[in-house]
Formats: structure tokens, sequence, C-alpha cells
């Protein structure tokens, strides 16, 4: 089966998910309320969200049992869902309410790409989304520069680069040049299920636990030869 990548990204970002923005509502549009509150994101790609006791989100909630909830967790997509709250019964403080929100709409990233509800609920959250936030702020921090020659080498114009994706299939780097600013895409030999399956001389200079080679050893081989590409 093909991968869908948007749902792929949607359910990664609602696994890493611990807390978000839940917009819920009245019978009148004008008179939805937004607030900040925990998630606990399910096996199957549903969430849970907890709501103080006599708050007007859990009013709302009670009322009308539908919600939206925005998350973006630390390099993940933005994600929006939508559907249908639940409340389940009542576990531990007495201070909260806590609501089961299926998940019936689903937008993922910038543009809010609608993803199939079916797709979504195939799909996996990426197996790198835990190493993702301390791979990217080691690149950043310690290889840059190589990162840029990496870039460079495959004919790239580069200027100031900022890795900001990391997935199974690959490195997402946004590169600044004379001509403004684009997302260069570095697809691995290969999709992988950890850090530890990548070529040796990438998988040392990726994992921030392991002691660094020499950065010029992340020579451009390291990722597939196809050319950098924009996305």
């Amino acid at each position: 089966m093909e991968l869908d990548e948007n749902a792929t990204q949607a359910r990664t970002s609602v696994d890493c998910a611990r807390v978000g923005s839940l917009t819920t509502y009245t019978r009148h549009p004008s008179r939805q309320h937004t607030s900040a509150v925990p998630v606990q994101p399910r096996p199957d790609g549903t969430v849970e969200v907890q709501v103080p006791v006599g708050s007007l989100a859990a009013r709302q909630l009670v009322s009308r049992p539908v919600a939206t909830l925005l998350v973006a967790p630390a390099a993940c997509q933005p994600v929006l869902v939508h559907g249908a709250a639940r409340r389940l019964r009542p576990s531990g403080s007495g201070s909260v309410l806590t609501f089961h929100l299926d998940v019936a709409t689903v937008r993922v990233g910038a543009a809010r790409l609608a993803v199939d509800e079916q797709a979504y609920a195939r799909a996996a959250p990426d197996p790198l989304r835990h190493d993702a936030p301390a791979v990217l702020a080691h690149l950043n921090t310690g290889h840059a520069q190589a990162l840029a020659g990496c870039l460079g080498a495959r004919g790239a114009d580069v200027g100031f680069v900022h890795a900001t994706g990391l997935d199974a299939g690959g490195l997402t780097v946004l590169v600044t040049n004379g001509g403004g600013v684009d997302t260069v895409r570095l697809r691995f030999p290969s999709r992988v299920a950890s850090l530890d399956e990548l070529p040796v001389s990438l998988s040392a200079v990726l994992q921030p636990g392991h002691i660094c080679p020499c950065v010029r050893r992340a020579r451009p081989g390291a990722v597939d030869n196809a050319p950098a590409t924009g996305q």
C-alpha cells in the first residue's frame, strides 16, 4: 500500500502532542470558545482532552459535543482535527472533565491540507518522531556548516541553512540564498525504522548521544544522489 505522507505527518503530530488549542461551540458559530488543554493521544489516532469543571469549554462540550483541536508539537507539522466529543467516566481528580475526541476531519501543515480520514486511521506515526527534536537541535548547533557544504556539493545555492524536519524518509532543510527561501529535501537511500538503520557516516552525525566524527565524513553520498529539490 502506498504511503500517504500527509496522513503519516498528521498521525505523528497527534501522537507527539501533549497540549493543544481546543475550540468548542454553541448553537451560534460566533460564540465559539478556544482554550489551551492537556492532550492524551490514543493508539488509534483519536485523542482525549481535559477541561476544568465549570469552565466555558466544559459547558459547551456538554451542550454541544463537538470540538476542533489544533496541535503543533516541536519538529512536527501543525494539525487540525475535528470531530464528536464524548465525555468519559471520571477518574482521579474531580476538578476536570475528560472527553474523547473522535477524528472526522483532519488538516495538516500551514496550508491545512485535507487528509482522508480513512488514510489517517490506517497510517502509523513516524518511527523517528521521538528522536527528531534532539537530532534537529544537534544538527543545527553542531553541524550547520557541514550541512550547508553537503547541500552546496549537491548543486544547491546555499546561504543560511536550518534543519526543520526529520522522518523515516529523510531530512528537510530550510535554505536561504540570494533568491529567497527554499525548502530542500534530503532523502535517505530507503525508509528507516530507527537511526541505527542509516549509513554509518550519517548515523554517527545524526545521533546526539554518539561521539561525532569529523563532520567532513558526512559526505553528500550519505544520502541518495538525487539532486536536491525544493518542496
